[in-house]
């Protein structure tokens, strides 16, 4: 921050959770915006805001809502009554509300994953996440930060196998028309998935980070054009 202010930027930084803005995933991150001073100190003369950060969707939504507990795999439930039953809001923050429809992600591409090699596969309750590796993701809670490496493997809710990339896809809220190129290895396509942002939290703050320069921009021309006539007055007057 020290050394940003140093090479003449106003800095401000935050911590953003991807659950709060209606993604399934709870994922903190530290995000760092800067502007050249010269920016924010024209808006504030011409009577313009500066940089916002996005409004969250919900307010601690892991403390706000009922979430269920873990289930022996293979628990039968009536999907549709369950999610008729859960709290206004609540199901767009689940995990099935990304990934519960396996005939709509067999058409997507990058609906692939690495074959089942434990045994752990079958035996992990769903929704126990409290491991070190292998944590199963329950349908009807959020999943915890997407980060595969290191050991860390999360299961399908209900099936014996790993999530697919088009999964850990839409768990960072990265739009269905964006896929990798097919020869790329499964190990990097995870690793670049992990290393990312969510989509619709940056593209959140891009929009705020737009404003902030249109509003300049904006700003620059009401200046140049009072600038403009305050000459032509002057000049009229000295005539």
């Amino acid at each position: 921050m020290d050394k940003f202010e140093e090479l003449g930027y106003e800095v401000q930084f935050k911590v953003l959770n991807t659950l709060n803005y209606g993604i399934p995933q709870d994922r903190s991150r530290v995000f760092i915006v800067g502007f050249r001073k010269y920016i924010p100190i024209t808006l504030r003369q011409r009577g313009f805001e500066t940089f916002k950060w996005p409004a969250p969707v919900y307010q601690d939504p892991k403390k706000s809502f009922e979430w269920p507990d873990t289930w022996e795999i293979g628990t039968e439930v009536s999907e549709a009554d369950y999610i008729a039953n859960l709290a206004p809001d609540q199901y767009q923050l689940t995990i099935h509300s990304v990934i519960g429809n396996q005939n709509e992600l067999l058409q997507l591409p990058n609906h692939v994953s690495f074959n089942p090699y434990s045994q752990r596969f079958f035996t992990v309750l769903e929704g126990d996440v409290k491991r070190k590796s292998f944590k199963r993701l329950h349908r009807f809670r959020y999943s915890p930060t997407v980060a595969y490496g290191n050991n860390e493997v999360h299961l399908h809710p209900t099936l014996p196998r790993r999530l697919t990339v088009r999964e850990a896809l839409r768990l960072q809220s990265v739009p269905d028309w964006y896929h990798f190129e097919e020869d790329i290895p499964l190990d990097k396509m995870f690793k670049m998935i992990s290393n990312g942002v969510a989509y619709k939290l940056a593209n959140l703050l891009a929009e705020e980070i737009r404003t902030v320069l249109d509003n300049y921009n904006i700003a620059v021309q009401e200046r140049t054009e009072k600038i403009r006539l305050t000459n032509e007055t002057i000049n009229k007057n000295s005539v």
